[in-house]
Formats: C-alpha cells, sequence, structure tokens
C-alpha cells in the first residue's frame, strides 16, 4: 500500500528577512523564542502558531488577540502535524482491541476526558459537543482549519522534526543564511529521510 508523503514545497513561506546588523544574530536554537517574543512584543503583527499556546496569548493580550484559519490557495496547503497520536501498527496481534480503544480515545469518553485534561483534541463531535470547545475560540478555529491542513501523518522521524530541525530552519531561511529552496530540503530530508 503506497503511503501519503506529504512534502514542503512552497519556497515563498520561507523569504528571508532583512536582516539587521545593529543586534547581535541569535543562534539558530533560538528560534521559537525569537518567533514568540516578536509577537508578544508587538514586533511581529501575526504569528502562526500551535493551539497549545492560546492561553499565553490570551494573558498576555486578553481580548486583541485572534484567530484564524490560514487558507488553502491553488498551489497547495499548509501543513500540520500532531504532537498526540494513537498509532495501531499492523504487526498488532489484537486489532479488534487496539481498534477499540483508538475509538474511546478519539471518539468516546477517554477522547472527552483527555480534551478536558490537555486542551488537546482532534475536533471530533465529541470534543466539539464540550463547553471547553465552544467556548474557546482558538479550539474552534484549529478545528475549521483542518479542512485545509495538509495533516503529517505520524512518523518515527516527527519529534525531531519538530524539536530541532523546523525551528531553526525556518530561522536560517527567515535571516537568509539558506536559501528557501535548501529550508524545504533540509526538512523534508528530516521527515522523509
Amino acid at each position: 500500500m503506497a503511503r501519503h508523503r506529504p512534502a514542503l514545497r512552497q519556497p515563498v513561506l520561507c523569504r528571508p528577512l532583512p536582516y539587521r546588523p545593529l543586534r547581535p544574530k541569535p543562534p539558530p536554537s533560538a528560534a521559537f523564542a525569537e518567533l514568540t517574543d516578536g509577537f508578544k512584543t508587538g514586533l511581529t503583527a501575526i504569528i502562526i502558531h500551535r493551539i497549545g499556546s492560546y492561553a499565553q496569548w490570551v494573558d498576555r493580550f486578553g481580548e486583541d488577540v485572534g484567530a484564524f484559519v490560514v487558507p488553502g490557495t491553488d498551489k497547495g496547503q499548509w501543513t500540520c502535524a500532531g504532537d498526540t497520536e494513537i498509532v495501531v501498527y499492523e504487526q498488532c496481534e489484537n486489532k479488534d482491541a487496539a481498534f477499540e480503544f483508538y475509538k474511546y480515545m478519539t471518539l468516546g469518553e477517554g477522547g472527552t476526558a483527555w480534551f478536558k485534561g490537555t486542551g488537546k483534541g482532534l475536533g471530533t463531535s465529541n470534543i466539539q459537543a464540550t463547553e471547553e470547545f465552544k467556548s474557546n475560540e482558538f479550539q474552534i478555529v484549529s478545528a475549521d482549519a483542518l479542512k485545509v491542513a495538509g495533516v503529517l501523518p505520524p512518523m518515527d522521524t516527527q519529534t525531531e522534526f519538530t524539536g530541532n530541525i523546523w525551528a531553526p530552519t525556518n530561522q536560517q531561511a527567515l535571516t537568509g543564511e539558506i536559501t528557501p529552496e535548501q529550508a524545504l530540503e533540509t526538512m523534508n530530508k528530516a521527515l522523509h529521510g
């Protein structure tokens, strides 16, 4: 069975920003902090960020922060990756029980309890029925965004990609150290080998 391998293909998303030599150039490992700090201080007017951080934005900006769906285009769509997945491996010896657990943790009480406890969920009907979901603009927008997202499947390379590759590679592209094409090549290699 062929496996869908979404690729990061839009170099325009990694255009370099003019480098300002008046301040020391940060190390690539500071990319995430620099992106969020720019938003917190007002240097950056908009940020594409994960749903898990909505509380810090509301704490910082109150009603002056909002969320919206990043639209797809005729050239493709944006890519998202979850940080919590449930996987049933092909070699699983008790697939029926595994799929029952999967249903429980997505559409059942387990999924609802997980969402209420962590704020993370798939936007499934049981989660959308909760008051926690209905009263959170960020959750609603996040669920709506999945309609245009290119969702990366769970892969064994995803943790390394998310933790150590994505942010510094984007930072290097945005500061002009590498080209957008090099950034995408680096990220695709990290994801797909």
